[in-house]
């Protein structure tokens, strides 16, 4: 392949092709595994991020209907004291048409419609400081039947523990794939000891010191690194971007992979993160090759 034939020019020692064929292509499919995983932390971590900061804008008052109350006197009331508290920066009173179609999903379409369906009053934040949700409770339960107040704070701790259970888990298989690239290019770097034992009885008979042998192959490794590991990166980049593309548009927060990944105000912080992958890939080629040949010579 590519990466053995270049890494030839340097050599001292001759190029065992499958052994290296194999290392390239190992390092390649680390490396996109690696980029799969990364893009999915960051779409997900991002996703949540945008979720919960839009939902600790806002509040939501529930009225539920009762028998023989005026519904629509109730979302008066409970409109006028949402109103009256300090940090509410405005008030929507979603119609009995809106409700129904938050259930579509689950009731089908029309099925709701004629429902005694609870009402929703949406209330947007400002953001300056948290209004005193506590005092508004109070005054929604003497005044309002039927009221009650979601903060949206389960909503928020539920998510934000979603979001580190996400990034521990990607941590754990980004540290699987690291180990598992170890242990082949050590496994490799053995073979190429083995293969060309002769060599490196010559090479020590003339006075070699083990620095010198070992260095002599950093740049077969180092290359070989560079393009598999930027191999790697390209196809994962590739597969991210089809991925996103082909996800569905819609208004929710998780509607768009790509967006998360590639939008304008993520590329820069994206690509720089997806460059670290084969970057300590090619590092850990080199380094892992070379403690593996000085520690066969020190044997």
């Amino acid at each position: 392949m590519m990466w053995t034939k270049v890494a030839d020019a340097a050599a001292i020692f001759p190029t065992k092709l499958a052994t290296f064929r194999a290392l390239g292509l190992t390092i390649a499919v680390m490396c996109y595994l690696a980029c799969l995983a990364l893009g999915g932390l960051l779409v997900a971590q991002r996703a949540t991020n945008a979720w919960i900061s839009s939902v600790a804008n806002e509040a939501t008052i529930l009225v539920r209907p009762l028998e023989g109350v005026d519904i629509e006197s109730e979302l008066t009331k409970a409109a006028n004291l949402a109103k009256a508290t300090q940090g509410i920066r405005s008030i929507t009173i979603l119609d009995a048409a809106s409700a129904a179609r938050f259930l579509e999903p689950w009731l089908g379409k029309g099925v709701a419609t004629g429902l005694p369906l609870p009402r929703l009053i949406s209330l947007q934040l400002d953001g300056k400081g948290s209004p005193d949700f506590a005092k508004l409770e109070t005054e929604l339960a003497a005044s309002v039947k039927g009221a009650n107040l979601d903060t949206h704070q389960q909503w928020q701790s539920e998510f934000a523990s979603l979001g580190r259970g996400l990034i521990l888990l990607a941590a754990v298989v980004l540290g699987l794939i690291g180990l598992a690239t170890s242990a082949l290019v050590s496994f490799a770097a053995r073979s190429v000891m083995e293969a060309n034992a002769s060599v490196v009885e010559v090479l020590q008979m003339v006075g070699a010191e083990p620095g010198f042998i070992a260095r002599a192959n950093d740049r077969q490794f180092l290359v070989i690194g560079i393009l598999a590991g930027g191999l790697g990166l390209v196809l994962g980049l590739v597969s991210l971007a089809l991925l996103g593309s082909l996800a569905p548009r819609g208004e929710a927060a998780f509607s768009s992979g790509a967006a998360f990944l590639f939008g304008g105000e993520y590329f820069l912080n994206t690509l720089g993160l997806m460059l670290f992958i084969p970057i300590m890939a090619t590092l850990l080629c080199v380094w892992t090759a070379r403690w593996t040949l000085l520690g066969a010579l020190a044997r």
